[in-house]
């Protein structure tokens, strides 16, 4: 009698509640959703992709790098930031020195941007190419088989950074990583190997950036490796104001209005039933059903 529902604005959040919607036909209680908005995938969307690539540029400042000579793999490059980031990359990097990656990608090249489904999928020596690699996908895709080929036979210097939620995005790089600085008798691909982290600072304001890794072949040093994770694995934009208050305001203003709605809708006895509902997809901003959706419930 006293709990109206719930109200989420985060894409993983909307995926997992549709999970248990897809399991189970609904939900104990109506959800409402601002996740798939047009303001969450438009305006927001690239206002937070324009956030992830200044805070990467001021870092490659720091160690006197420019985006223009990298080459970068973009994991999620389908989705509403990666759709972003895929367009502001394009314009910053050399022909050729962007791949994508996505499920709901074709496979293919459009625009000149190379965009494969899984990173499987990729051309033989993408990956051994490839000294950036970007992460918006809410999964961790990077598999000790992919980490090892970067490592073994990859650039001597490759950036790991998250544009999503916590540390999901290279959650499985971390743990290689930490693993081979826990194992008495390290090894990648078979080699003796040791790994050592060391904080990466700003040089102006001491502000931690994240860490540098370095991975020393003992036969081989030559072939050491230095892998920098920005933000320490966590979304690099909250490194640098997170998105601007002008946007993350509406998007605080149309949580606040469904949420409203949600409860009013309630009071006057007229309650959501008990499933998932979007925001420009079943209902308005004010938790009201759009026109042609009533029936589907």
């Amino acid at each position: 009698p006293v709990f109206a529902g719930s109200a989420e604005h985060t894409k993983n959040g909307y995926d997992y509640v549709n999970e248990v919607v897809q399991a189970f036909g609904k939900l104990r209680f109506p959800a409402v959703s601002i996740a798939v908005s047009d303001l969450k995938r438009g305006p927001e969307a690239q206002a937070c992709a324009v956030s992830i690539l200044n805070a990467v540029e001021s870092i490659l400042h720091r160690l006197g790098l420019i985006f223009s000579r990298r080459n970068v793999v973009l994991l999620g490059s389908a989705g509403a930031i990666g759709g972003f980031l895929k367009a502001e990359l394009s314009r910053r990097l050399a022909e050729g020195s962007l791949c994508g990656v996505d499920i709901a990608a074709g496979n293919g090249a459009e625009g000149g941007i190379r965009e494969v489904r899984t990173l499987d999928d990729l051309e033989s020596g993408v990956l051994r190419n490839a000294d950036m690699f970007i992460g918006v996908t809410g999964a961790s895709l990077l598999r000790p088989n992919h980490l090892e080929e970067i490592f073994l036979s990859g650039r001597q210097a490759v950036f790991f950074i998250s544009g999503s939620t916590k540390t999901v995005e290279f959650a499985d790089a971390l743990r290689y990583l930490q693993s081979l600085r826990d194992a008495p008798d390290a090894r990648v691909g078979g080699r003796a190997a040791s790994v050592d982290f060391q904080p990466l600072r700003d040089l102006q304001t001491g502000i931690l950036q994240g860490y540098e890794v370095r991975l020393r072949f003992a036969n081989q040093p030559s072939g050491d490796k230095v892998i920098y994770l920005l933000g320490g694995g966590m979304p690099i934009n909250f490194l640098y104001y997170g998105i601007p208050r002008e946007i993350i305001d509406e998007v605080m203003a149309q949580l606040f209005c469904v949420s409203c709605g949600l409860v009013r809708r309630l009071r006057a006895g007229k309650p959501l039933p008990p499933s998932l509902f979007a925001v420009d997809r079943e209902i308005d901003s004010d938790a009201d059903l759009l026109a042609g959706r009533e029936k589907n419930f």
